[in-house]
């Protein structure tokens, strides 16, 4: 009976650590001392159980793995939209999109990956896709820029300030582009754009522009080196390393898989030893939780899988083994922003399951979905007692 009630504690607790997603070494000792007491109350009655300590074992590493959230309210589901996270309230900001029904989308969601609440503003923005979206910290004001609805592309540059979306009128601007990239470079305290895809009346045309928000105008630089012109690339600032990082994109025509830096002063083109394949429209975010960036999904070549989640170091772009990947159909034009409520990155789609009917026709649901990368210790622990 004694070594039943020992197994069942022993099972207990194995099922307790692997849920724990931050097993520190405070609480193996910890453990460790319960193992210890209740090896010592049995060993009483029973001189052939013989407890092994907790320590005399290692830890193993972090276990990436996604999981799917459920919320009881969500965004109607869209392709295209904007994400970014506003630092001083821990609170991401997502934006327009593309819904099969309703067409573009102009509406404000908020969340901080525990509840979404839809915003309603007194102004908006035009409804669009493919706007850049960024979080000054500065001026604490959410900064957007152009994006397409239907066959207009826009040129504008709003300002939200929490409470309402204001219009600017700067005396210089970008053309009118969509699907550029974009992100606060906090050390400068400026707002970096790079790239997008430019209506030039004829047809469009990739660029590699790169021009700065200071809060009042833009203003575009010329730096001795500029990466090739792309549009769908991702650009993030790495906070360990205090650079903005871009990736991948496509100047029209296949996909780009160069890593570069920008440093404040110039572009740097890196050459690590390993990378992810060329994609456009995928996510990427700073994960403060492991000081590294993460990216996943989109659009790839046929034989790429876009659901492996990657990982940069500031040094060279790792694979991870992540486990329970998002489902593919949430690759292209996935969004990724890391929530310090959660302490982990947040993935937000449209996903769009094709039905087939009876007939053979076919039709297509959408729905929003929501996923979070974390990471646990998966521990099998040794057996504790032996006849």
């Amino acid at each position: 009976m004694k070594k039943n009630k020992i197994l069942i504690g022993c099972i207990l607790l194995a099922f307790a650590v692997c849920l724990q997603p931050h097993f520190t070494q405070d609480q193996a000792q910890n453990a460790n001392a319960s193992f210890q007491s209740i090896g010592t109350t049995s060993a009483s009655a029973d001189q052939n159980y013989h407890p092994q300590p907790l320590s005399s074992f290692t830890l193993p590493e972090l276990t990436p793995t996604w999981q799917h959230l459920d919320f009881p309210v969500l965004p109607p589901p869209r392709f295209g939209s904007s994400l970014t996270l506003n630092p001083m309230n821990q609170i991401a900001l997502l934006f327009g999109g593309y819904n099969s029904t309703a067409g573009e989308l102009n509406d404000l969601w908020l969340t901080d990956g525990l509840s979404w609440l839809q915003f309603h503003t007194p102004h908006s923005p035009e409804p669009r896709t493919g706007a850049s979206l960024a979080y000054a910290e500065g001026s604490q004001m959410t900064v957007l820029f152009g994006g397409t609805g239907g066959e207009i592309y826009w040129g504008d540059t709003w300002l939200f300030n929490g409470i309402d979306w204001i219009q600017q009128q700067p005396p210089v601007s970008p053309s009118p582009r969509t699907m550029a990239s974009m992100a606060y470079d906090p050390e400068r305290e400026l707002i970096i754009l790079f790239g997008g895809l430019v209506d030039t009346g004829e047809f469009n045309e990739a660029v590699n522009e790169m021009w700065i928000w200071d809060g009042e105008t833009w203003q575009q630089q010329f730096p001795p080196t500029l990466p090739p012109a792309r549009w769908g690339a991702a650009m993030v600032y790495d906070q360990a390393r205090k650079f903005l990082l871009l990736f991948g994109g496509t100047p029209g025509g296949g996909f780009l898989q160069d890593t570069w830096l920008w440093n404040g002063a110039a572009w740097v083109e890196q050459h690590p030893l390993h990378h992810p394949a060329g994609r456009a429209n995928f996510g990427m975010a700073y994960d403060a939780a492991t000081r590294q960036v993460i990216l996943w999904g989109g659009q790839t070549d046929l034989e790429v899988d876009p659901t492996e989640t990657w990982a940069w170091d500031g040094q060279d772009w790792t694979l991870l083994p992540a486990h329970h990947a998002p489902p593919e159909a949430l690759a292209y034009g996935a969004q990724l922003v890391y929530l310090p409520d959660l302490q982990a990155v947040m993935l937000y789609n449209d996903l769009r399951e094709k039905i087939v009917l009876p007939d053979d026709s076919f039709i297509y649901t959408e729905s929003s979905e929501v996923w979070v990368l974390t990471y646990q210790y998966v521990i099998y622990l040794p057996t504790l007692y032996r006849q």
